[in-house]
């Protein structure tokens, strides 16, 4: 790729991620707007549109745990010993700063836990700073 072309092609990718988040700025306000009127409050609705179209529309509700004295801990072992259903579940992240600092042994140990594969790749245009 020559340097014109490689500008071209920054200067295009540049232009569509404006683009893109103007609209997905909108494509939310819209959602927004749709699934209010089609819930009328309600969690969640169906509504026909006819000729086989419809909308299925959803007040979603996201959670976070949130626990700085351990409580959690505790209820799930109470909840456990009571046979009460689990109402929370365990999501394990994996800490790469800390899997840097851990001894070989237990680097292979991990190593057999986890698997890597490539992601998406980023890409950032840094706009001058203006001033």
């Amino acid at each position: 790729m020559n340097p014109q072309d490689r500008d071209e092609k920054i200067q295009k990718w540049n232009n569509l991620c404006a683009a893109l988040a103007i609209v997905k700025e909108q494509e939310m306000k819209l959602r927004k707007e749709i699934v209010e009127y089609v819930t009328e409050g309600k969690h969640s609705c169906k509504m026909n549109l006819g000729f086989g179209y419809g909308l299925d529309a959803e007040n979603t509700l996201n959670y976070k745990i949130d626990d700085p004295e351990d409580k959690l801990l505790s209820l799930v072992e109470w909840l456990k010993q009571n046979n009460e259903p689990e109402v929370f579940k365990q999501k394990w992240e994996f800490n790469e700063s800390n899997y840097k600092k851990v001894s070989p042994t237990v680097k292979a140990y991990v190593d057999e836990l986890i698997s890597c594969k490539p992601g998406s790749p980023k890409l950032t245009f840094i706009q001058p700073k203006e001033g």
